[in-house]
């Protein structure tokens, strides 16, 4: 068996899940959601938009000059952020220290792929029983326009009271 890395904390040091429960579980979940990311991207092309505006690039897949909110090719992604969550408090890394991280990024005028993908989130959650307190199930926004902390407090509970929703300015959401 192929040992794997995933991330604990945001931008924190690379972890091996090999023999390790909790990391088994997510990297099946990442497995999914790479599937769903995939799908998602494909099926609905104005979450591609939207994601490609934040990450400034055109339909080209060629780097925007115009934005202030590309991220350069090879730029790290992770690392500091300021974001608000959907009670209104800051949260930075340092707000998920010890806890593994799982990020989902949408939007919540999403039509289906966000709504299943959350879906999924919540029965993961659930099925990882008392190891859920290591985990942050993450939703940041796409679309911070739009999903502001009072859109997000009213539409993430219909999935879960567990997941954490960010959102904020659109360059700090890039990075």
């Amino acid at each position: 068996m192929h040992s794997r890395a995933i991330t604990k904390g945001w931008g924190g040091t690379m972890t091996t899940f090999k023999g390790n429960q909790i990391g088994r579980r997510i990297a099946l979940g990442s497995v999914v959601g790479l599937g769903v990311a995939m799908a998602f991207v494909i099926i609905d092309p104005d979450a591609l938009d939207a994601l490609a505006h934040l990450l400034g690039w055109n339909h080209h897949g060629k780097l925007t000059t115009t934005t202030d909110s590309a991220i350069p090719p090879g730029a790290p992604i992770g690392g500091q952020f300021t974001l608000t969550n959907q009670f209104n408090r800051t949260m930075t890394p340092a707000s998920f220290h010890g806890r593994w991280m799982l990020v989902y990024f949408g939007y919540t005028r999403c039509p289906d792929e966000c709504p299943l993908t959350l879906e999924k989130m919540a029965i993961m959650m659930n099925s990882l029983g008392k190891l859920a307190k290591h985990v942050a199930p993450v939703f940041i926004t796409v679309d911070p326009t739009h999903d502001t902390p009072a859109v997000l407090r009213t539409y993430l509970p219909k999935f879960s009271d567990t997941i954490i929703g960010l959102t904020g300015k659109v360059p700090e959401i890039a990075k």
